[in-house]
């Protein structure tokens, strides 16, 4: 049950996400990471909002967590973050 809830709660951060409210969807992937740790698509997802306000050792921390549990990244998206800011690794 907790897997499911945690996939809607990411689910719910990127609709929101897309309709530009990246602030409030944020909290429900954090949301999702907390009842499902290994959800590496929240991790992504999280990523990416994080990114997307700037917070990008924030980001990298979640993409790094999502590599370790063998999730791809898209690398364009990888690509753009270094830009912002190196790889901490």
């Amino acid at each position: 049950e907790d897997d499911t809830l945690a996939e809607a709660h990411t689910n719910l951060g990127v609709a929101l996400a897309q309709q530009g409210e990246t602030e409030k969807a944020i909290p429900h992937h954090l949301r999702a990471i907390e009842l499902n740790p290994k959800l590496a698509q929240a991790h992504v997802n999280l990523a990416v909002d994080l990114a997307h306000t700037a917070r990008y050792s924030d980001a990298w921390t979640h993409v790094h967590t999502a590599q370790d549990l063998d999730h791809p990244v898209n690398p364009e998206f990888l690509k753009l973050l270094e830009l912002r800011l190196p790889d901490p690794r």
